[in-house]
């Protein structure tokens, strides 16, 4: 366990930082090794802090430096790491050198701020190269017009990096709980990789029988050894996952959720990357993301999702009783022709997540070995921002 360090402004002025003393979990920070890059544009906003480009003095690569603040204890209390701060660096830690995730390189204090040092990724996010034109940080709106369709390929190797970062989280025991493509970064390789841990959770891992509905009764019968039983304990927030990525357990209030919601969000990825129309579920409120989604994929019943009207917020809107609406709706314009991509994204966005399918087991679905083979990382990377027209 090491002390936070000190941090240098680059000029040789040590700053003491009030966070000295207390512990940071992991490895030991260094001292005087990063500088802020001066006059360079933010790379973007986590769910905690800022992201700014950086630099490891002793050899000169470039980093993105997340700057998570640290509020002061009231009086008469000890600094304290907050628990959400403690989280971010502990999940970082656990999926840090996965090939799908973004790599922390290092932590240290400086001043009332926690920074991550982390890997740089030049070629922006999946949501800048998708088109998105965000009103504001939890993208709340997007281009309506349509967009120029993706080959098969491309998308079967977007979703792929996608699916393959969401199932090393959950092979490692953490729950990301904020899929979405603004949170999908893309190195200079064209290798996407997930970022962005501040909403993420070390989750429990529970025996396969209590894992999924987010009432503990459903077996999930999708699951695989890598990723089945972690569930999270705990007081539920209506800040988990991004709106538009939602799912629908957490939009029914559940306190207690398995790694089924990161695989719902990953679902609705697919479903944007399929069609030309952008994100498939565009609420504009909690209950219109609610509505939209039952009108998507059809109103719940204990049959088709048991433990279903237990859920907290089951009963307190009344919604008609809607059937799955056709796939034609649901992916306006979509680019897949043959079915496979998009039978794929409804095994990924069941209602019931006891029933939705793992993200180990959506990796092994026979359309990712059908033809066309998925493109490189490079080409599908290249083809995404060349079709869709936006990059960094």
């Amino acid at each position: 366990m090491g002390g936070a360090g000190a941090f240098s402004d680059g000029h040789g002025d040590e700053r003491r930082s009030p966070l000295d003393g207390i512990d940071l979990p992991g490895v030991e920070p260094t001292r005087f090794r990063y500088l802020e890059v001066p006059h360079a544009a933010p790379l973007g906003g986590g769910a905690f802090g800022d992201v700014i480009l950086g630099k490891h003095l002793p050899t000169g690569e470039l980093c993105a430096l997340k700057r998570v603040p640290i509020r002061e204890s009231p009086p008469g209390l000890d600094d304290a790491l907050p628990a959400n701060v403690i989280s971010e660096l502990q999940c970082m830690r656990m999926v840090s050198g996965e090939r799908n995730v973004v790599r922390l390189m290092d932590h240290f204090a400086s001043g009332r701020a926690l920074v991550l040092a982390m890997e740089l990724c030049e070629r922006g996010d999946l949501a800048t190269a998708l088109g998105h034109d965000f009103g504001d940080e939890r993208g709340d709106r997007a281009a309506s017009t349509s967009q120029p369709p993706l080959s098969d390929a491309c998308v079967k190797s977007l979703i792929h990096q996608v699916l393959s970062g969401v199932a090393a989280c959950h092979r490692l025991g953490v729950l990301h709980r904020d899929v979405k493509p603004g949170n999908v970064l893309i190195h200079a390789s064209g290798v996407l990789k997930l970022a962005d841990f501040g909403l993420a959770a070390a989750a429990a891992a529970n025996a396969r029988t209590k894992e999924a509905s987010g009432t503990g009764k459903t077996p999930n019968v999708n699951a695989s050894d890598d990723d089945d039983g972690l569930v999270h304990h705990g007081s539920y927030t209506r800040g988990v996952q991004t709106r538009w990525y939602r799912s629908p357990e957490i939009l029914f209030g559940a306190a207690e959720y398995s790694a089924a919601i990161d695989v719902w969000s990953a679902g609705a990825i697919l479903g944007e990357l399929l069609s030309a129309r952008g994100p498939i579920l565009r609420g504009e409120s909690d209950i219109d993301q609610l509505a939209r989604t039952l009108r998507a994929f059809g109103t719940p019943s204990e049959t088709r999702w048991p433990g279903a009207s237990a859920l907290p917020d089951y009963g307190k809107i009344s919604f008609d009783a809607f059937e799955p609406a056709p796939r034609s709706e649901v992916l306006p314009e979509s680019s897949d022709r043959d079915g496979a991509a998009t039978d794929l994204m409804y095994r990924m966005m069941e209602l019931d997540p006891g029933a939705r399918v793992t993200a180990a087991g959506a990796l092994a679905d026979a359309w990712f070995t059908a033809e066309p083979a998925a493109a490189t990382p490079a080409a599908a990377a290249d083809e995404l921002i060349r079709v869709r027209g936006r990059s960094r």
